[in-house]
């Protein structure tokens, strides 16, 4: 061996020439190789949720969590398996062998569960499994705050979203702090009287006029095409619209009796910035990108974008 060596170090371009290979190979594994904060570990968990409405927790778990867990508990690769059951919901935790296919696990899951809804109670929703990945942790967050109408720091965080969505090496962005727009409906109770109406009539108004109808195929005879039949409410011009009765050749509509304001869902979530309101997004980067490369390109372009915006709407960078 000894003399192995010293024939080699006595050629000193062989030497140099596989100093440089492994310089050269080293310098291409570390540009190549994906950079992470946290290793990507795909792990074989799932969880089963299904709710109904005003269950308690111990009906939840009888009712809900008992036929679920009874289908699941026998699949092959299962290792352990847990419920958690509380107000009008339940979900069953599934850890798998970290060894199974998940792709393989997940079509078990499902198989399993075919028809399970025939032993769960009637109003109850069809359970919905969820794969757990703990690679959906966003690298880095954009808030958005300042002293604006709500409604005007919704719509830029939207935009702002659609932009770092559409980043290559983006998978999603999650907005955190904002609220769905809703339409207000405040009754007046003396006009109500006053064509005597009650507010369970206008409720039942508002179900029966609110919802999809499936209008069929229509067949002409030289083709056939369906039917489209509006029937969800999109503006408060159709709430405002939208008859109740007839008196004489009057009809009276919601717009007589009570008044329509578009308003945002009750808040269960708050965020603040240096103190404004703000909005946060969290950008979720796809699996083996480089984490400062999605940093560096989420910084740049949010950066362009908001360049032309009121100074009243600050951003930040979270979490990076």
């Amino acid at each position: 061996m000894m003399d192995f060596l010293e024939r080699i170090l006595r050629m000193p371009r062989v030497v140099l020439t596989v100093m440089a290979v492994l310089l050269f190979a080293g310098f291409g594994a570390y540009t190549t190789l994906p950079k992470e904060s946290f290793p990507a570990i795909d792990i074989p968990y799932f969880y089963v949720s299904t709710s109904q409405t005003g269950i308690s927790p111990f009906d939840a778990e009888r009712l809900l969590a008992k036929p679920i867990e009874d289908r699941v508990k026998d699949i092959d690769g299962l290792e352990n398996y847990s419920s958690t059951s509380t107000t009008g919901h339940a979900s069953v935790f599934l850890e798998f062998n970290v060894n199974a296919d998940k792709d393989k696990a997940l079509a078990d899951i499902r198989a399993k569960l075919d028809g399970v809804s025939s032993e769960l109670p009637d109003d109850a929703t069809e359970p919905s499994v969820t794969e757990i990945s703990f690679s959906n942790t966003p690298s880095i967050s954009v808030a958005l705050y300042g002293d604006v109408p709500e409604r005007t720091l919704v719509q830029r965080a939207k935009d702002l979203q659609d932009v770092l969505e559409g980043i290559p090496t983006v998978q999603s962005v999650t907005l955190s702090g904002s609220r769905d727009e809703v339409l207000a409906v405040t009754i007046d109770t003396n006009r109500l009287e006053a064509y005597n109406l009650t507010a369970s009539q206008l409720f039942d108004a508002l179900a029966k006029n609110n919802m999809v109808v499936p209008g069929g195929t229509l067949d002409t005879g030289n083709g056939s095409f369906n039917v489209e039949v509006p029937g969800l409410i999109t503006t408060a011009e159709d709430v405002y619209n939208l008859p109740l009765k007839t008196d004489g050749e009057t009809v009276v509509t919601f717009g007589d009796v009570a008044s329509v304001t578009r308003t945002f869902k009750d808040a269960t979530e708050y965020a603040h910035v240096n103190g404004k309101p703000a909005i946060t997004l969290g950008v979720i980067k796809k699996i083996g990108t480089n984490v400062i490369d999605v940093s560096d390109t989420v910084r740049a372009k949010t950066e362009a974008f908001t360049k032309d915006w009121p100074s009243a709407i600050g951003h930040s960078f979270l979490i990076d």
